[in-house]
């Protein structure tokens, strides 16, 4: 190599960045030509033009150099990143062992004391020998770099099981839970509480020999042990400051926890109520998009119950998860073994309860890669006695060809209409603000548009008439599948329009879709042909008053559009190109608009680990 050319790692970091998502690989190409004519170091390029931030600036360097970032440990691949934290997929070469390496950059935390509690809480968690606990191995500080080594885990959580199967039977959720039970329960032993018990956090695997478990209940890992106060869960969508924020996932952890009071291995249970409701019924019990909103559910009343579910659930299963999310921590379920005795009770009292939606027969390989939920019909066989009556078999035969033809002539006359797929994907773990509570920047607009304070303080986006644009890009490039979220309040607006699906023509006013907010309802219209066809209004109350969730959702061609947690309708664009763009508009304002986010969303079995 001459001594002008640039170094090897130099050279490699743009591609190591398209392998991880971060860049598309058309730009690697072009940055990497641009670099190699240029004299500005990789880092100073990507910073100048805003493509990556310091983090994931950071995993790129992580990468590059793999055996320099923390001692005894080579890097091999990312496994993803959190608010402040990275997990690496690692080895550890004095004992060649492959291990999970969480690592936490101090300038990250902001908090002087999070190192000292971080060792604290290692200390605490390497005492865990228990096998549905995820080991912890080793931990310490490099280069300004926190790091714990632990059991790596090829496993499969159960948030994305949910993802991909809609939701779980009640046996297979019972193994699950029984194990997590018996994990926590070694943990209270010591004085440990997890703090942010989620699906998530459960990772499934095929159980070894020696580990007895039910037919097709996989084996389960708890994860995070301990360090949940190092994680901003992705998940939070709040307008409340990050001080007033309580540690731990808000649709699982206790009405005692989201309030900020002290907490126990009570609180842990309640979690755990909450994630066996959302693995049987697939939605978390209180299903909101901001703290106020969840703990509002969680003051004013039970959860929808069990029964209400996609499936039949037992009465002990029922009740189990009620004495579980009880709002009260003295009314709780509060003593481990006695839920696992009540585990146990509800898988004795229906004997015929089998793991695997609905089939004896399913292995643990089955429910960890089947994709889908796959619907099983229910038969009966029965011995029928052969008869002499030729004519009654004569009718019957005739009679099936007529129903026969009959369903034949339905098909060809009422086609059948596609169905949407299912919302399989996932966060990536990018996301966006597409408002920085400062300035609306490059937003377009025509009307009147300011940055504004509502009535509580917290800065918003006011608009009294017109429209205002805003593209849906990263790194300057449409994403490929996304979601989108925002608050509205109406305040004196008499329609707020949300504008989506935008298709491409010369003049930019393509066919799109609407969501329509006025002080009485929400309706979804499609401006696609002469004739525009509208879903069911949805009545609301006190829209002026109040601030409201709008979640726009699209995946291949897909679009999901809910209010305030309730599906509105869903919109097909498949094979049309669409504007990576939507426009809000207001009548008759001000109207206010705040936390406005776009989160990419990838295939839940896609993985971004680029090897070393």
């Amino acid at each position: 190599m001459s001594s002008e050319e640039p170094p090897q790692d130099d050279r490699e970091f743009f591609s190591i960045a398209a392998k991880l998502n971060f860049i598309s690989t058309e730009m690697a190409q072009d940055l990497t030509e641009e670099f190699a004519a240029g004299n500005s170091h990789p880092t100073q390029m990507i910073l100048q033009k805003g493509l990556l931030d310091n983090v994931e600036i950071d995993i790129v360097q992580t990468l590059l150099h793999s055996t320099e970032i923390i001692p005894d440990y080579k890097i091999l691949g990312m496994l993803g990143k959190g608010g402040m934290g990275v997990v690496y997929r690692a080895k550890q070469l004095s004992l060649d062992r492959i291990v999970a390496l969480k690592t936490v950059l101090v300038s990250q935390m902001g908090n002087p004391n999070m190192a000292s509690r971080f060792e604290r809480e290692a200390v605490t968690v390497a005492r865990l020998k228990h096998p549905n606990i995820i080991a912890a191995y080793d931990f310490g500080q490099h280069d300004n770099r926190l790091f714990l080594a632990m059991e790596f885990v090829d496993g499969k959580d159960v948030e994305k099981l949910i993802m991909q199967r809609e939701y779980l039977d009640e046996a297979t959720t019972l193994g699950i839970i029984r194990q997590v039970a018996s994990g926590l329960s070694h943990a209270k032993q010591h004085g440990i509480v997890h703090r942010d018990i989620k699906p998530a956090n459960l990772l499934l695997i095929e159980p070894p020999e020696w580990f007895p478990l039910p037919p097709g209940v996989p084996m389960v890992k708890i994860a995070d042990f301990g360090l949940a106060f190092l994680t901003q869960d992705q998940n939070i969508q709040t307008r409340l400051t990050a001080a007033n924020a309580s540690v731990g996932s808000p649709h699982y952890m206790s009405p005692e926890q989201i309030n900020g009071q002290e907490i126990d291995h009570r609180s842990d249970i309640y979690a755990l109520g909450a994630t066996m409701y959302h693995m049987l019924t697939g939605r978390p019990p209180f299903d909101g998009n901001t703290i106020p909103q969840i703990i509002a559910q969680k003051l004013n009343g039970e959860a929808t119950s069990l029964s209400a579910g996609p499936h039949v659930i037992s009465e002990q299963t029922t009740q189990l998860v009620k004495d579980m999310l009880a709002l009260k921590p003295e009314e709780r379920l509060d003593d481990y073994n006695c839920l696992i005795d009540r585990i146990d009770a509800a898988l004795q009292e229906r004997p015929t309860l089998q793991a695997g939606i609905g089939s004896s027969t399913d292995t643990v390989t089955t429910i960890l890669e089947r994709s889908h939920l796959q619907s099983q019909a229910m038969t009966t066989e029965v011995d029928q006695p052969v008869t002499s009556n030729r004519k009654r078999r004569y009718i019957m035969t005739a009679t099936l060809s007529i129903i026969v033809l009959l369903l034949l002539g339905l098909l060809f006359f009422y086609p059948k209409q596609p169905e949407a797929p299912l919302r399989s994907m996932i966060p990536s773990g990018w996301s966006e603000p597409l408002f920085n509570g400062q300035t609306l920047g490059a937003l377009p607009s025509s009307g009147s548009w300011t940055v504004d304070k509502d009535d509580e303080g917290a800065i918003v986006i006011a608009g009294t008439n017109g429209m205002i644009r805003r593209p849906l890009l990263r790194n300057n490039l449409p994403l490929e599948n996304y979601k989108l979220l925002l608050f509205v309040r109406l305040n004196k607006a008499s329609a707020v329009q949300l504008h989506f699906g935008i298709e491409q023509d010369q003049k930019g006013k393509g066919p799109y879709s609407v969501l329509r907010i006025t002080p009485e309802q929400v309706i979804l219209t499609e401006h696609r042909s002469p004739s525009a066809e509208s879903s069911t209004p949805h009545t609301i109350q006190n829209a002026a008053d109040q601030y409201h969730v709008i979640e726009l959702e699209y995946q291949h061609g897909h679009w999901w559009v809910f209010f305030d947690d309730q599906l509105v309708g869903t919109v097909n664009t498949q094979q049309k190109p669409i504007l990576p763009e939507v426009r809000l508009s207001v009548e008759g304002g001000p109207a206010w608009f705040s936390d406005l986010q776009i989160e990419e969303l990838i295939p839940v079995d896609q993985e971004v680990i680029s090897e070393n």
